[in-house]
């Protein structure tokens, strides 16, 4: 077996995610390895997806973080009035003790004094301490998140090229890329150049991403008619996601006439190749005696197969039939 991605290179190892073979330099350079013993590589187009998926991680994480240092900051504001406050009773009581003319004080006075020490004691460390945690933590968070924008920007420079010399997997990330604006400048057209590129080499994710893209109107004016047209290719070619979307398109009507009988076709050859969003809805065309004789038997194992596959639509109606 030869390199997917230096064709001329024998192949030493595997993707740890998609199951690429990798030769020996793609091992060497790998930018994300496994976390079992055996630190398996991932692959070129693996290692974009896990680095796009660690920088949204971690913006999301600290966009969370703000909104919590901002309540942490207004308790060490809170707690530092305290301690001020704290310390205007403690004088006070000290200053009562001295004006009725205490030379000793009695031991449970010195309890209660010993009491408001510690509190005191206890607020003060926290309000110096508080600042200081939340800046670290912050520190923290960029450090990793600026990490993983350059890894990002390495793979990116690196996909890049691969895209140059007509890679389809390489286009159609890209693509994705300039579709998000992760990494580069958000640039629909960029992006829609790519994915045509990718598709026009009968690459299915492509495919279905102009599909799903026209569908809804993303990037692009909304138009059922393209939509079908994209699922169609990626159909023909055996994407059981455009099988389903097909078979939606179909069901809703969608680009194409509503026809329930259509739709029961399509949904029956992505569940042939056990996607679970056409187990679900296939199902639903049994229970519902669409396009089909109902049949609620053949309904709940359809539901019973994308349930075990996490498809939450089928758990729902499980549960509602149960």
């Amino acid at each position: 077996m030869n390199c997917k991605f230096h064709p001329t290179a024998e192949a030493v190892t595997k993707c740890a995610v998609c199951g690429a073979e990798l030769c020996l330099y793609c091992d060497q350079k790998a930018f994300f390895r496994s976390e079992d013993e055996d630190k398996k590589p991932f692959c070129l187009n693996c290692s974009l997806k896990e680095a796009k998926i660690k920088v949204a991680a971690y913006e999301e994480y600290l966009l969370l973080n703000k909104k919590r240092n901002r309540i942490a900051l207004i308790l060490w504001i809170a707690g530092l009035l305290l301690l001020i406050f704290g310390i205007g009773i403690v004088f006070m009581i000290a200053a009562s003790i001295v004006y009725n003319g205490k030379a000793l004080i009695a031991s449970e006075e010195q309890t209660f004094s010993e009491k408001i020490k510690a509190t005191l004691l206890t607020v003060l460390i926290c309000t110096i301490t508080c600042p200081f945690d939340i800046i670290k933590d912050s520190g923290r968070n960029k450090k990793e998140i600026k990490k993983f924008r350059q890894k990002l920007q390495d793979i990116l420079v690196v996909v890049q090229e691969n895209a140059e010399q007509g890679d389809a997997v390489a286009q159609y990330n890209l693509g994705e890329l300039y579709f998000d604006g992760n990494g580069v400048t958000k640039n629909y057209e960029k992006a829609f150049e790519l994915w045509g590129k990718a598709a026009e080499q009968g690459y299915t994710d492509a495919l279905c991403r102009l599909g799903v893209a026209y569908n809804e109107g993303e990037g692009v004016p909304q138009d059922y008619g393209k939509s079908v047209e994209y699922f169609t290719k990626a159909a023909s070619l055996g994407s059981a996601f455009a099988q389903f979307a097909i078979g939606t398109c179909y069901s809703e009507g969608e680009g194409v006439p509503q026809d329930d009988v259509k739709a029961f076709e399509w949904y029956s050859k992505g569940a042939a190749q056990g996607d679970a969003a056409s187990q679900c809805a296939l199902g639903i065309c049994y229970s519902e005696g669409k396009g089909v004789a109902k049949d609620m038997a053949k309904a709940f194992d359809l539901w019973k197969k994308a349930a075990e596959q996490g498809n939450e639509k089928a758990k729902e109606l499980l549960a509602q039939h149960s």
